[in-house]
């Protein structure tokens, strides 16, 4: 079967993929806030969602090296930190630009998640484990698709956008 060990090494990466669906969504849900906060017109705020899908597909090239010559830890670890750092100059930003910088480093962060999941799966499961692995990784990804914007309302109302 596998381990509790393999579990979890699974499990940091799953997880931040699923948190990766949440970022993708989170400028909809905060949008009128946004546009009022920044005074930005439509035109402007679409490119928040467009700075991160750049960075996140960009990054997919360079990760697939990265990941083949560096331990997925170490990519995990720094992709992680790179997502927070880019949630908090966006979240804490006064300034339209500096928000912009702040979500294309969150894309660029959320770029490995799916990819190491996918990586720790194929090289730490048997055979038969594998597809099913892969399909629950998936699944938990689009759990937080789904979630994301019962949650995000709910924290948007409870504590404001920022």
């Amino acid at each position: 079967m596998f381990s509790l060990g393999q579990l979890v090494l699974w499990l940091v990466p799953t997880s931040f993929y699923m948190y990766q669906y949440i970022l993708r969504v989170l400028p909809n849900i905060m949008a009128e806030d946004l546009q009022r906060h920044f005074s930005i017109r439509a035109d402007q705020f679409s490119t928040l969602g467009t700075l991160f899908f750049c960075a996140y597909s960009l990054m997919q090239l360079p990760l697939g090296f990265i990941v083949d010559r560096v331990s997925t830890h170490k990519v995990i670890l720094s992709s992680i930190c790179l997502c927070i750092f880019g949630m908090t100059i966006f979240c804490w930003s006064d300034n339209f630009s500096i928000a912009q910088i702040g979500r294309f480093l969150s894309g660029a962060g959320a770029a490995s998640g799916l990819m190491c999941a996918l990586k720790i799966i194929s090289s730490s499961f048997q055979s038969k484990l594998k597809s099913i692995f892969m399909g629950l990784t998936l699944c938990i990804g689009m759990i937080g698709a789904v979630l994301s914007s019962f949650l995000l309302e709910h924290i948007k109302k409870t504590l404001g956008w920022q």
